[in-house]
């Protein structure tokens, strides 16, 4: 099997309906967040990071919309082995490396927890300076603890 035999099959990632909003406002050039000007793809997987970092993953409640709008050209191949490799160390199954729906649903749970995450840091800051300062002192703090 090559590494490209990998990408055959990857599906649409998505997010939660509820999250739209925010990851459209992260992006947005004049957003100035520190995700400004980036892709969707890549605030998901900073989220995911972010989520798995917390050790907490949350599932789509039942009812609840997910969006499917990254298709598999939105995220690098690196993107991809990060998911996979996410999904291997939380199920300790390289069985996992080929199941694109469960890669992919693990990475979306826990990228959910780290919007929640993102979404907390958005709110504990009233003005643009007072963001970066929440987004950093988050980072630095979360990369000490590693």
């Amino acid at each position: 099997m090559t590494t490209g035999d990998f990408e055959i099959g990857w599906l649409d990632v998505g997010f939660k309906e509820s999250d739209q909003e925010l990851y459209q406002h992260l992006i947005k050039k004049e957003s100035k967040t520190p995700f400004s000007g980036m892709m969707m793809s890549e605030v998901f997987i900073y989220s995911m990071a972010l989520g798995y970092k917390d050790g907490k993953r949350i599932k789509f409640e039942k009812g609840e919309k997910r969006m499917p709008n990254m298709p598999p050209n939105a995220f690098t191949s690196e993107m991809r082995w990060l998911m996979r490799a996410i999904s291997i160390t939380e199920n300790e199954d390289l069985e996992h490396i080929v199941d694109h729906n469960k890669v992919i649903q693990i990475a979306e749970e826990y990228a959910n927890r780290g919007m929640q995450i993102i979404r907390e840091l958005d709110l504990k800051s009233s003005t643009e300076y007072e963001r970066d300062a929440v987004y950093e002192s988050h980072l630095k703090q979360n990369m000490n603890d590693s």
